[in-house]
């Protein structure tokens, strides 16, 4: 398929980790689910020992926060598992030069949010979701709200969670900077 190169495989995060320390890869293709550590979390340990690592992370997930994390944590390229061989030929091509490169249908929802503002994807909430985000934004810790709404912690964490997919924003800090930016004067 590619001409020159050596592939290597590996079925846990420690073992993928050992590959890399001894073979001192041109590119590494990491699985986002690895079994022991996530394969984020093992690019960030890579990339402490080596910066110059190249990256492609591969994942069934195409929510596009999942390919954000990964760029975020130096991955050069994402790419859904579910993309045309043609694709991750064009993807290991890419990053292997040192160029960006981003699953093209995740690529399609990532310009679209940043070009979508709050307000624009607030019309993807559910109603629940919507009681939730306005109750962080008074200040309400999700304990509270879920006394409020009637409901349990559980149902709040989950619909924070969806939420946080939808602004794509990772953490809880993050929601609620949105809630604050979203209330009404």
């Amino acid at each position: 398929m590619l001409p020159d190169t050596d592939v290597y495989g590996a079925e846990t995060s420690e073992e993928a980790l050992n590959v890399f320390r001894t073979l001192k890869p041109d590119l590494v293709i990491l699985d986002i689910n690895l079994a022991g550590i996530s394969g984020i979390n093992l690019l960030r340990r890579m990339i402490a020992e080596d910066p110059r690592t190249k990256a492609l992370m591969l994942s069934m997930e195409v929510e596009p926060i999942h390919a954000l994390r990964a760029l975020q944590a130096g991955a050069c390229g994402y790419l859904s598992k579910g993309a045309p061989v043609e694709e991750l030929l064009l993807a290991v091509s890419s990053v292997a030069r040192g160029q960006r490169y981003v699953d093209k249908e995740i690529a399609t929802e990532l310009v679209s949010r940043e070009f979508t503002s709050y307000s624009d994807l607030i019309q993807r909430l559910t109603a629940r979701e919507k009681d939730i985000l306005r109750l962080l934004g008074e200040g309400r810790s999700a304990t509270q709200i879920a006394t409020s709404l009637g409901i349990s912690y559980k149902t709040v964490a989950n619909s924070c969670s969806a939420m946080k997919s939808k602004f794509a924003v990772e953490r809880s800090a993050d929601l609620v900077r949105v809630a604050l930016e979203l209330r009404e004067p």
